[in-house]
């Protein structure tokens, strides 16, 4: 039972490509420079730009979540990997027009722990973990470490 639980937990993680062009996602930084070990603050925001409600499934209690990559797509850090969300099923209704919001803060720690390099520049990558999960490409913005 342990190892369907943990199974269960390890899929709501993974990221699969389907697009769903009623809904948009935007990452949206709250400035786009920060010094070495500044916590980047920003929202991971999922809009609904349906004639009617969308309803979507989650196999987690965690509906959005956010990775960050080099300019290249190299991973540095995947949230999912270092966040423990409980396996539970919920849904998430959106009406025409609405949206929904989460805050995050990544600590500029790579998935290793280490702090990654200054003088670059960082994409962040917003993501709904919706059951299947859904990977939105387009929606990152991008950071800079001074």
């Amino acid at each position: 039972m342990l190892a369907v639980a943990g199974l269960l937990l390890l899929t709501a993680f993974l990221y699969i490509t389907r697009p769903i062009p009623e809904l948009v996602l935007t990452v949206r930084p709250q400035q786009f420079s920060y010094t070495p070990g500044e916590p980047v603050a920003f929202r991971v925001v999922l809009a609904s730009h349906a004639k009617e409600s969308v309803t979507m499934r989650f196999s987690t209690l965690c509906q959005l979540s956010f990775r960050v990559t080099e300019i290249d797509g190299r991973m540095v850090y995947e949230a999912a990997r270092h966040n423990v969300c409980p396996t539970m099923m919920s849904s998430l209704t959106l009406q025409p027009g609405e949206e929904v919001e989460r805050g995050f803060a990544w600590t500029q720690l790579d998935d290793e722990g280490e702090r990654v390099p200054s003088g670059r520049t960082y994409r962040i990558h917003g993501a709904l973990l919706s059951d299947p999960p859904v990977w939105m490409a387009s929606a990152w913005a991008e950071v800079a470490i001074r």
